[in-house]
């Protein structure tokens, strides 16, 4: 049977073209092919690697031409080839589906670390408020049993503020000062132990009420700061942990934030993401609702080119359609910030197709602060 006129196949043709050459008389590898393509795992792979299968379809077609004109050997030949370009594709989805498992992998295993920092960390912080409630209890008492009841009285002071001091976590965001206003009280509370009051036992009093007045007066505002920032990194951990079960994001705390780390978006030369992957990228919108007021930024990032500024460029673009896409599904504009790194930020060995492969990426990174000003800027552009 004559297929005249196929040389080159699109979508439908393609399919009548498969079902055609099922025929006994047709070349082993033909046949093998139809049922690699036709298959649940072949269409998953053709929609995951257009640009790969459609070599290999261009393959078959030029097999049914050399068929048709009765080039029997070259038909084979392509066929066999077209059929090797298809297996090919295979296991390179296969090794991205492997990959993709890894990075969840890896999400599940960072998210364990934090609970498991987090965790030790309460237990730290339960034995020394622990110590320190001992602490107060034995100053409170030997301020009870001074004989002096008007330094009595001021040591008292001194061990409120100290107390409310600690309610502002001072223990830990000033521990030299709050030692400091620790040894103060002691010293005081042991020249006042001798029961009568001289010019140093003054001093001592003196000294321990101006050091607690102090510490109480300097954790207040770093307080406040720190519990804004307990907001932003509860937030984050709790993205952290959605992050980790959405399938194909990487995700990571790092020192500027939650990095959400996204590949295979786009198509070679291309800036618009493949309509395939737009899923994916709505899913990290859904996510990112959840934020709260932190600024987002949208990283582009490239292999290393030889033009770098042309590489700077298309990551840019990229960068601004993945953040026009979040707007679109309802993240907030005024949160969003995107940037074009080209190669500046390689994460793999560029000198390898697996390492250039990953360095090709967008990252999305909650902020735990606004960036400066200069830095970023809302079109896409590069910063300067």
């Amino acid at each position: 049977m004559k297929r005249a006129g196929r040389k080159t196949l699109g979508g439908v043709a393609l399919a009548a073209a498969l079902l055609a050459c099922g025929g006994v008389g047709a070349p082993v590898d033909l046949r093998e092919y139809k049922r690699l393509r036709f298959s649940v795992a072949g269409e998953d792979v053709a929609q995951r690697l257009p640009k790969l299968t459609g070599e290999a379809d261009a393959r078959f077609a030029e097999a049914l031409a050399a068929e048709d004109a009765g080039r029997t050997t070259e038909a084979e030949h392509l066929a066999r080839l077209a059929r090797y370009q298809f297996l090919a594709a295979e296991a390179y989805s296969q090794r991205k589906i492997q990959q993709m498992r890894l990075a969840e992998t890896l999400n599940r295993q960072r998210l364990l670390d934090e609970r498991l920092a987090d965790a030790r960390q309460r237990e730290r912080s339960a034995l020394e408020a622990q110590e320190r409630t001992r602490r107060m209890a034995e100053m409170t008492a030997r301020t009870r049993a001074l004989p002096d009841a008007a330094q009595a009285q001021r040591i008292f002071g001194a061990l409120a503020d100290l107390e409310a001091s600690y309610a502002r976590d001072a223990a830990r965001l000033a521990p030299a000062d709050e030692l400091q206003a620790v040894n103060a009280l002691n010293g005081a509370l042991k020249a006042l132990s001798a029961g009568r009051a001289t010019p140093e036992t003054d001093l001592a009093v003196d000294r321990a009420v101006l050091h607690c007045q102090r510490l109480l007066a300097d954790v207040t505002p770093r307080f406040e700061d720190e519990k804004r920032r307990v907001a932003v990194e509860s937030r984050l951990r709790e993205l952290l942990a959605r992050a980790s079960r959405v399938p194909e994001v990487e995700a990571r705390l790092e020192g500027r934030g939650l990095v959400l780390t996204v590949r295979q978006l786009f198509a070679d030369g291309s800036t618009e993401i493949m309509p395939h992957r737009l899923a994916l990228i709505d899913q990290v919108g859904a996510l990112l609702s959840g934020a709260g007021p932190q600024p987002i930024r949208v990283e582009g990032h490239t292999e290393a080119r030889a033009d770098a500024e042309a590489a700077v460029e298309t990551s840019a673009a990229r960068a601004a359609s993945v953040r026009a896409r979040l707007e679109a599904r309802g993240v907030p504009a005024g949160q969003l910030e995107s940037v074009g790194r080209g190669g500046a930020d390689p994460i793999a060995d560029n000198r390898s197709k697996d390492g250039k492969s990953r360095n090709r990426r967008v990252e999305i990174v909650v902020l735990r602060k606004a960036p400066a000003a200069a830095s970023l800027n809302r079109s896409g552009d590069r910063a300067p």
